[in-house]
């Protein structure tokens, strides 16, 4: 028994002794372009391991620190700003499952200190991105009644009135802004926007034979015309801009779920009002009066967002804008027959300032790419030369100190897409 126990390990030893030198044999068999590939799959087996051991941990160590930078204060997003954003997409991608996250830009933290967006792609809320955005605008300037005619029971002066005397008063209009933003930073961008809006009123009055007469309120009071015993006016009414915006905005306050950002640019505004009437009986009398003004300055302002669940955010933002410009206004009053009866006019150099207000509610999709939002503008022209003031002042022979203010006031829609 003892003989046969001897002989079993004796072979299992002889066995154990050969398979090294077999495989040494093999290696030493294999050519040595085999032994170098073998060589290198090992070799990149083992670094692949090491690397994904060391981003591991690098993923973990931003994750936390991006937490704690967070936690920190407000301020706190310039640091974590200057974490490029690969290496952030990076942390929350590795997440743990029971991590809070933000669904449909709803920031759920179940009494956690802060919370990461849903996708792993998706910047911060207070990120600056690059995007294009167009507005609806529906705006009325205020306060821009213009009397044009009174129908009257007579040509002479005393005449008594036989109804209420026509007023043209641009109402609400539509009009557009479009824009865009680039990215500078993770805390900055540049914005360019465009504005257009017009708005337009016409009416007309007539007082067939043997029922009275029409009287204009807007021409000269020295001036003899058939406009004094018309039967019949027509009248138009414009107000019209254009303007342009080229800004700079930087966060200077942000979080999780909000952001407010300081805004410096510059803007070039037109502005443009016209009036013309035209009073009949056998001929014609005409009243056009025009008032332009182009300026340009600096504008400042701040913009922010605060996002509640589901998407849903509100914004507000307000500016001023101080503009070094030009007001020309010109009055001509003219007769078919008399030919021109009365011309005035005004070139003044002013500083226009312009104050701003937009509130509003919207939308956003999970990563913010796609926004719709809706609110309230408002917005003053002071120092302003309005068509009411600049006839009122042709016809008292004073165009000294025609200073007013022309306020906007209306809806906008916008729709936006960022990148």
């Amino acid at each position: 028994m003892n003989g046969r126990r001897i002989a079993f390990a004796s072979a299992l030893v002889a066995i154990l002794s050969a398979a090294p030198a077999a495989s040494r044999a093999q290696e030493l068999a294999m050519s040595p372009t085999a032994r170098f590939v073998q060589s290198a799959r090992e070799r990149a087996a083992s670094l692949t391991w090491y690397t994904d051991q060391a981003l591991g941990s690098l993923a973990t160590a931003t994750r936390n620190a991006g937490r704690a930078i967070r936690h920190a204060g407000h301020r706190s997003i310039e640091v974590l700003s200057s974490v490029p954003l690969p290496i952030r997409r990076t942390s929350l991608a590795t997440a743990e499952a029971d991590q809070p996250k933000c669904e449909d830009g709803e920031c759920q933290n179940d009494g956690a200190e802060v919370c990461e967006p849903e996708e792993p792609c998706c910047p911060e809320f207070w990120e600056h991105r690059t995007g294009l955005f167009g507005d609806f605008l529906y705006l009325s300037a205020r306060e821009q009644d213009l009397p044009y005619a009174t129908p009257v029971d007579g040509t002479i002066s005393g005449a008594t009135p036989l109804g209420p005397t026509q007023v043209l008063d641009p109402g609400y209009s539509p009009g557009f802004r479009v824009g865009g933003s680039v990215r500078l930073g993770p805390l900055s961008s540049i914005q360019g926007t465009y504005w257009y809006y017009r708005s337009t009123d016409t009416d007309f009055l007539s007082m067939p034979g043997g029922t009275g007469w029409v009287r204009s309120e807007v021409t000269h009071p020295s001036t003899l015309s058939v406009a004094a015993d018309s039967l019949s006016a027509n009248a138009s009414y414009d107000i019209d801009f254009q303007m342009a915006d080229v800004v700079y905005r930087h966060v200077i306050w942000g979080d999780c779920n909000y952001a407010i950002n300081v805004a410096v640019g510059a803007r070039y505004a037109h502005l443009d009002q016209q009036f013309h009437g035209d009073y009949s009986i056998l001929g014609n009398t005409e009243v056009i009066t025009d008032i332009n003004f182009d300026g340009a300055g600096p504008r400042l302002g701040l913009d922010g967002e605060w996002l509640f669940d589901c998407g849903f955010l509100v914004y507000g933002n307000a500016f001023a804008s101080f503009l070094a410009g030009e007001i020309r206004a010109d009055y001509r009053q003219s007769n078919v027959f008399a030919g021109t009866q009365a011309q005035a006019g005004i070139v003044d150099d002013r500083i226009v300032p312009q104050l701003e207000l937009e509130l509003g509610i919207g939308w956003q999709n999970a990563c913010g790419s796609l926004r719709i939002k809706a609110g309230y503008y408002l917005g003053a022209w002071y120092g302003v030369m309005t068509t009411p003031s600049f006839i009122e002042g042709v016809q008292a022979n004073s165009l000294a100190d025609l200073d007013e203010t022309l306020v906007f006031d209306g809806m906008i829609i916008r729709g936006e897409v960022r990148f």
